[in-house]
């Protein structure tokens, strides 16, 4: 038997060209491919490729021909059944017979994303912030190497390189998978060492990466996936939970509500037992911003349970009127969603009284005209220049309680008209 190197895309092209031609002697191992990869060119690569390494399919140049083991193959691909095609696993298997460190830059760069750079698997093969476990995850017989040397980094990564798992790109720092099945079978490599991964490359992209906004998204989807051991292992989270908020306004904002609430989420299983009261770990401005803005994108996407709830908790825990004068505002919004314009207005009078500002309970035309004519006065007597010099006083809550009167009028319009009138 003499074996030589070849091309995979030529073994590829070869046995292709083979189902057309029945005479040939490799037709029969060419229908097992064809039947075990479904017509894939990936998979019929792939197992291609195995057959040369495992010595299942050979070039014998003494008969000038190519020659193969068909029991052999049958061997190293068996199923459960015959009409059993090839999937992830096969691909798994295969990554599982490279070197361990192999097999760890490929299981951290599967993490990353579809292009990774090499300089941050190697920050991440640094060990700064890795643990040690009582449980040890093992991968087909060995140990999934977590850290490791800087030699031993740039030495494991040739082996993807040569088996075209991964490729370089024009930038010399990165590279990339060659196909999105590696993704898949190396992120099977991590096993349940995977949320100790996702928290390790969080905590390594916020100490060395949060001047890149382009990788905000990436640090809170690592978060997410981490929060667990965030909780359990970080005392002070206020970092983790800041980016999570930002990340989940500008989710919002550009109209992506369901990413946004489950930054939200998260950024809530972050908080400190007692949220409320300022201390280690616990802002109460960050609180309160917080579950207003959540409760306002749940309002948004209609889920008003879930609103219903933050708000409740705002309104009980809030520690001015001010502070509680947006849920109140939003609260009222869910009532008139769901046609209840009455509540909605008495839950803006109550909000009104707390600012100290009194709506008249016994309104009538002759008080709204009264009402009309002295302010009608005042504005006639007002020069321009005095109105727009005029300042707002320090302290004021009147952008306040101007947004709380709007939102009763619009409610107090499907009740009773003359119920709102200006406040003196």
């Amino acid at each position: 038997m003499v074996l030589r190197p070849i091309s995979e895309d030529d073994m590829v092209q070869y046995v292709a060209e083979t189902l057309c031609r029945p005479k040939q002697d490799i037709f029969p191992l060419a229908v097992v491919i064809q039947s075990k990869t479904a017509g894939s060119p990936f998979y019929m690569r792939e197992m291609l490729n195995t057959c040369h390494r495992k010595q299942c399919i050979w070039y014998d140049y003494r008969e000038n021909g190519w020659r193969y083991d068909l029991d052999r193959v049958f061997k190293h691909f068996a199923t459960k059944s015959y009409h059993d095609i090839l999937d992830c696993e096969f691909i798994t298997n295969r990554l599982a017979e490279l070197p361990p460190m192999t097999r760890s830059i490929l299981a951290w760069a599967s993490l990353i994303g579809t292009s990774f750079s090499f300089a941050l698997i190697q920050r991440l093969l640094d060990g700064e912030f890795d643990y040690k476990e009582p449980d040890v995850v093992r991968v087909a017989g060995e140990l999934v190497c977590l850290s490791q040397t800087t030699k031993d980094t740039v030495e494991g990564l040739q082996p993807a390189i040569q088996g075209y798992i991964i490729i370089q790109t024009q930038d010399d720092d990165r590279f990339r998978f060659a196909h999105d099945r590696y993704i898949q079978a190396a992120r099977a490599l991590c096993g349940r060492n995977q949320p100790k991964m996702h928290f390790i490359i969080a905590q390594t992209l916020l100490k060395y990466y949060t001047a890149n906004d382009q990788l905000l998204d990436t640090i809170a989807s690592h978060i997410c996936a981490s929060v667990d051991i965030i909780n359990e292992r970080i005392e002070r989270r206020q970092a983790f939970r800041e980016v999570l908020f930002d990340c989940a306004q500008t989710a919002a904002e550009s109209g992506a509500r369901p990413t946004a609430t489950k930054y939200y989420s998260n950024c809530f299983a972050l908080l400190q037992s007692d949220p409320w009261t300022d201390g280690t770990d616990v802002l109460y401005d960050e609180t309160l911003e917080l579950y207003t803005r959540a409760a306002e994108c749940y309002v948004y996407m209609t889920k008003y349970e879930e609103a219903k709830q933050l708000l409740e908790t705002i309104i009980e825990k809030g520690k001015t009127p001010v502070d509680k004068a947006p849920a109140y505002v939003l609260r009222a919004r869910v009532f008139v969603q769901e046609r209840d314009s009455l509540s909605a207005f008495k839950l803006l009078k109550v909000c009104l009284r707390a600012l100290d500002i009194e709506v008249d309970s016994d309104p009538s035309f002759e008080k709204c005209d009264a009402e009309w004519e002295q302010v009608s006065h005042q504005l006639e007597n007002a020069t321009m220049a005095e109105l727009i010099a005029r300042q707002m006083p320090m302290g004021s809550n009147l952008s306040v309680v101007g947004a709380v009167l709007i939102e009763t009028i619009s409610a107090a319009f499907w009740t009773c008209r003359l119920t709102v009138r200006r406040p003196s």
